[in-house]
């Protein structure tokens, strides 16, 4: 994929961000690696914005930590963004018409239910790009409460390796590389089905002991909706929602990297609702527990794409994909699709 259709993905189209509960209160902060950039989402007394991690006074990085509460100040020469606007040390110092300019390169936002979008310049409303989806998005943001945990790191394959390896069941069925992760709960059968470029897959879990355990934790929950099982949302290009019963989620970016063979991943978990009274102690290991299972998956996934070469991605090599790889083979048709646009 050459840089100008890469350009042209991040700029078109609405990514997924973060959820609402992540950037609640004042002076809330949200860190991305993007590309070869970086972008912050940051809540200004109420008003929820999304802009470049870059300072227009002198262009220092702002925020360095992945998230947070703080001022939104510069540590360079203290320049500070309140109600929608910089406040500078001396500003007799600088011309009025100059300060006037000071502004962040900011993106569009857009909201589905608590979910938080932006985009450069979208070619089309969110809602077109959700394909309707939208619903089911909705009722998944209404069930999550707050952030629990943050698994980031430069994956070291293309963007587009680690993604699909993620959208493929295949490897989990065969059994090589999660035996003693995600292969304990030996998922099922899974169902496939599809939004546009966007998908949701769903499978049951068929170890006995595992069922059980989860669902004595359903009484604990308050959830606006649930899969029995695992449910992982895609949401083209770059996210995915992940989810085991609905008691924890996690947006997962796989952001293209600096170079074709780094991915910048992270994996932010949220635990979802508690019915009122419900001990949150109680459930504080089977969080840790889950956000454990999900780094060792993530690692095993990164050891194996790792193995893989970027010659898969384009001719002269065909893949010879499996039923249950409809989702790369809609993958490529909407990347193709896209790169035409």
């Amino acid at each position: 994929m050459n840089d100008a259709s890469l350009s042209a993905l991040r700029r078109r189209y609405w990514h997924l961000i973060t959820h609402r509960c992540q950037v609640d209160k004042p002076g809330d902060y949200l860190r991305l690696e993007w590309f070869n950039d970086e972008i912050v989402v940051f809540n200004d007394q109420g008003t929820i914005f999304v802009f470049d991690n870059i300072c227009p006074h002198r262009g220092a990085r702002i925020f360095d930590a992945a998230d947070g509460n703080r001022i939104l100040r510069c540590g360079y020469n203290g320049w500070t963004f309140r109600n929608g606007r910089f406040h500078a040390p001396f500003p007799t110092e600088f011309a009025p018409e100059d300060l006037a300019r000071a502004k962040f390169n900011t993106f569009e936002t857009a909201w589905c239910g608590g979910f938080l979008f932006a985009s450069e310049d979208p070619d089309m409303t969110l809602q077109e790009q959700l394909d309707g989806l939208g619903p089911l998005l909705e009722q998944v943001s209404d069930s999550i409460a707050e952030p629990h945990s943050l698994y980031s790191f430069t994956w070291q394959s293309d963007w587009r390796i680690a993604l699909e390896n993620a959208l493929e069941e295949y490897h989990t069925a065969v059994g090589l590389i999660h035996p003693g992760s995600f292969g304990r709960i030996k998922p099922g059968d899974g169902s496939n089905e599809l939004f546009g470029k966007n998908s949701v897959y769903r499978c049951i879990f068929r170890d006995g002991r595992t069922v059980r355990q989860l669902e004595r934790l359903s009484r604990l929950f308050d959830l606006k909706m649930q899969h029995p099982g695992y449910m992982s949302i895609y949401l083209f290009p770059f996210a995915m929602i992940g989810s085991t019963y609905g008691y924890s989620y996690a947006i997962q970016h796989f952001a293209p990297g600096r170079t074709n063979d780094e991915c910048h991943f992270s994996s932010r978990m949220y635990s979802s609702r508690l019915r009122e009274g419900a001990n949150a102690g109680v459930l504080a290991s089977f969080f840790d527990s889950s956000a454990q299972l999900n780094r060792q998956v993530f690692d095993e996934d990164h050891a194996i794409c790792r193995r893989v070469s970027r010659k898969s991605l384009a001719p002269p090599f065909e893949p010879i994909l499996a039923k249950s790889e409809v989702k790369i083979r809609r993958f490529r048709e909407a990347m193709a699709d896209a790169s035409r646009q």
